[in-house]
């Protein structure tokens, strides 16, 4: 299973844990619930998802980390917040006036 869609797959359940859709995810990802079904068994039985008491799928402890450790990894901000610029719409280029860098015709 493709580490983007076994990602995603757990993502999902996460999100959605009380109203999922086979269907929806399988429309999201763009292939068959034939085989939406296929990985959410892998996924079980690899322990990320499991049947809760209602029989319904839910992310095991193991997925949360899982998913915790993907979405760490690409939501790290190494900026300190001394460093970090926030934009003042008072200050800030207007949207509509077109932006010339100085000298621009010069480097043609």
């Amino acid at each position: 299973m493709d580490n983007f869609i076994k990602e995603y797959i757990i993502a999902y359940f996460q999100e959605n844990s009380n109203l999922y859709s086979f269907c929806d995810l399988a429309n999201s990802l763009g292939i068959s619930i034939d085989v939406i079904d296929d990985m959410v068994d892998q996924l079980i039985k690899e322990g990320f998802l499991e049947y809760n008491e209602d029989t319904m799928l839910s992310v095991t402890e193991l997925g949360q980390l899982f998913i915790r450790e993907k979405v760490g990894r690409f939501n790290s901000d190494t900026r300190s917040p001394k460093t970090g610029r926030i934009i003042d719409p008072k200050t800030a280029w207007p949207f509509d006036k077109i932006y010339v860098p100085s000298n621009f015709l010069s480097k043609l």
